[in-house]
């Protein structure tokens, strides 16, 4: 499967990353636990095996601490040359080119942009630029487990996102637009449990800040943005 997707995504050449250990995003998660879900997954008899022979035949680099979509993004970050083969949905928010193994016909795309969102044949949210990280932060990630509103009592969910962004035009837009979300999901500050078993006192700005920065990939070593380094470069007053 490997092979054939390289030789279909037309590559030349190729690096090889695998990860093992806990990513850095579960210490920084305190709402919920990254990847928490994961932890009652069956995993495959013959899965240590596997990974072995294809560490082997594939002469991988081995990720720790960061994750592998991380290494890959700080790979093909600022080259042009690089393109990402995918199929983690998480990489079309990334400032790099990908190439989705399941999304074809989209073809090598440059998602270093604001790009836009759409809806596919089944009614699935797509899309690729910034724009689609602000959705992933407005909506929610059920296999890393963090979502907007994760502790509201609002209902919410991708479709919800899709509509509050889909017409915004620059990241101006969209983060104003993201705000409000939060705000209306955290009207008011208020305390809750975490996974941990500690008392939390959040508010809108809070959970926004967490999910951007377990959505948000790195670009390179040490990046670390916040999300008031995000209102403060795009000029929003609070």
């Amino acid at each position: 499967m490997v092979e054939k997707d390289i030789k279909d995504s037309g590559a030349d050449n190729y690096i090889f990353y695998m990860g093992e250990g806990d990513s850095f995003r579960v210490e920084k998660s305190t709402i919920l636990e990254y990847k928490g879900k994961r932890k009652d997954t069956i995993k495959p008899l013959y899965l240590e095996e596997v990974t072995d022979y294809l560490k082997k035949k594939f002469n991988a680099r081995i990720v720790s601490k960061i994750e592998c979509d991380d290494a890959v993004v700080m790979e093909c970050f600022k080259k042009k040359d690089h393109f990402a083969l995918i199929e983690d949905k998480d990489f079309w928010g990334c400032p790099i080119n990908v190439w989705d193994r399941n999304q074809q016909d989209r073809g090598i795309v440059n998602c270093n942009k604001f790009g836009h969102l759409f809806l596919d044949s089944r009614g699935k949210v797509r899309g690729e630029g910034r724009i689609f990280l602000w959705w992933q932060v407005a909506a929610q990630d059920d296999t890393d487990n963090y979502a907007a509103n994760s502790a509201s009592e609002v209902k919410w969910g991708d479709k919800s996102a899709y509509h509050a962004l889909v017409d915004c035009k620059n990241d101006k837009e969209a983060v104003q637009s993201l705000i409000q979300v939060y705000k209306n999901l955290y009207p008011e500050p208020k305390e809750i449990i975490g996974w941990r078993g500690e008392t939390i006192s959040i508010d809108w700005k809070y959970v926004l800040n967490e999910n951007f920065q377990l959505a948000r990939m790195l670009r390179f070593d040490k990046d670390c943005v916040m999300i008031d380094d995000v209102f403060k470069n795009l000029g929003i007053d609070l």
